[in-house]
């Protein structure tokens, strides 16, 4: 059996056929940018308000291009709202992973001196939706993130937002400018979650072209956590115990 289209007919069944793909099309609107900024730049805010004294203990691998270019740091990092960090280098295999390490930690240290240094806000960058982004089949909110000058302490790349808690749940990309000149082509990837009461990094992995050495790579996870609320100390230079095994010297790590 044959079916004939008239020409009336054909004209409207093109325009059913665009209605449709226009509704569409409606349906599917960007959310609004300034809205979702908003949020997580206040849940930025909540969560400083969060903190409490606690200890994270840290393990820290960086690995080469050879295969013997391997070493690992246990450390402890000490926080003290609102704004002291201290650590103590629990166990090392000594040789330069261990001074890299260090070098991370008095970062890391200055940065909690200083919160404008860790945020994310339009105060130092612009950002832009780049639409939906998944972890662990999880879907979130994908924000790409570009620096409004070139400064070490600032990122380039790309953010994932929790819709439901407007919470940073990752970090991907490289800093705005190169920490070093040994370093080339520098990737981080930074995580976040649910620390106790509060919201945290809880693992990196960054990886580099160390000027004639190769590639190398430096991944931290937290492996251990106690608050301990009545462990309020004022402020003190940042502690250094260093415990030191023979090793093998690598390359650089990562400096953030």
């Amino acid at each position: 059996m044959r079916v004939y289209f008239s020409g009336v007919a054909f004209t409207f069944f093109l325009l059913l056929l665009t209605g449709v793909a226009a509704a569409d099309a409606a349906q599917v609107t960007e959310p609004d940018l300034n809205a979702i900024l908003s949020k997580m730049e206040q849940v930025q805010l909540e969560n400083r308000a969060h903190l409490i004294p606690y200890t994270v203990t840290r393990r820290y691998e960086l690995s080469g291009r050879a295969a013997d270019n391997s070493a690992a740091v246990v450390a402890d990092v000490n926080f003290d709202p609102p704004n002291q960090k201290t650590y103590d280098i629990k166990y090392s295999d000594g040789g330069r992973a261990e001074k890299v390490v260090q070098k991370i930690l008095d970062r890391e240290a200055e940065y909690a001196r200083d919160v404008k240094k860790i945020s994310f806000s339009r105060d130092d960058y612009t950002f832009s939706y780049l639409g939906q982004g998944l972890i662990d089949g999880k879907s979130y909110l994908l924000l790409g993130l570009t620096p409004k000058r070139q400064d070490k302490d600032l990122l380039k790349g790309r953010i994932y937002v929790d819709p439901s808690s407007y919470q940073i749940r990752r970090f991907e990309g490289e800093p705005a400018k190169s920490p070093s000149w040994w370093l080339k082509d520098v990737q981080l990837v930074t995580d976040y979650a649910q620390v106790g009461p509060m919201w945290l990094q809880t693992s990196s992995k960054g990886s580099a072209e160390v000027r004639w050495f190769g590639t190398h790579v430096m991944t931290a996870r937290d492996i251990g956590y106690r608050s301990e609320v009545a462990r309020l100390q004022p402020p003190a230079p940042a502690v250094k115990k260093t415990v030191r095994r023979p090793t093998t010297a690598v390359g650089a790590g990562i400096l953030r």
